[in-house]
């Protein structure tokens, strides 16, 4: 069985037009979705979860020394959807997730990021980890299938 989501949207803009909240603004809050950064095995993975949604999602890695060939992009995707990883002009990697034919995109991990060197000394990365500041995600963007921005408030 699959469900009419244009239905699904009508009923909700029309539920909440006596809220006084536009469509979009309550859409944004009905969406249910989390994107996070978290220390894995040899580095970094970033992991999603959604209601089902999603149809695309954008954000960079802030705060790591990521070089091209450091990371594995899309890792956790269904083949139908593309995952873009590079490096931006400020040195951060960005990546992007979409499919061509709007389908939501899956729960799982987007990118694992492998640490600087390997052969670096263990004592040496561990000064360098120490002294540098946590990684975090930017620049989050979430979207649905009409391209409608549903970044959840703790994402922007």
């Amino acid at each position: 069985m699959s469900i009419n989501y244009s239905v699904k949207y009508v009923i909700a803009a029309v539920a909440l037009m006596g809220s006084g909240l536009s469509f979009a603004e309550s859409k944004a809050e009905i969406v249910t979705a989390d994107l996070w950064l978290q220390a894995a095995k040899g580095g970094y993975s970033v992991e999603f979860v959604s209601d089902g949604e999603i149809a695309g999602l954008q954000f960079d890695v802030q705060g790591l020394s990521v070089a091209e060939g450091q990371y594995d992009c899309g890792v956790g995707l269904a083949d139908s959807h593309v995952a873009n990883c590079s490096i931006n002009s400020d040195g951060n990697l960005r990546v992007i997730v979409f499919s061509m034919d709007n389908a939501p995109v899956p729960d799982g991990t987007m990118v694992f990021i492998r640490n600087a060197s390997p052969s670096a000394k263990r004592a040496e990365l561990l000064t360098a980890a120490r002294q540098a500041a946590a990684p975090t995600l930017s620049g989050v963007l979430l979207a649905d299938a009409e391209a409608t921005d549903v970044t959840p408030d703790h994402l922007k």
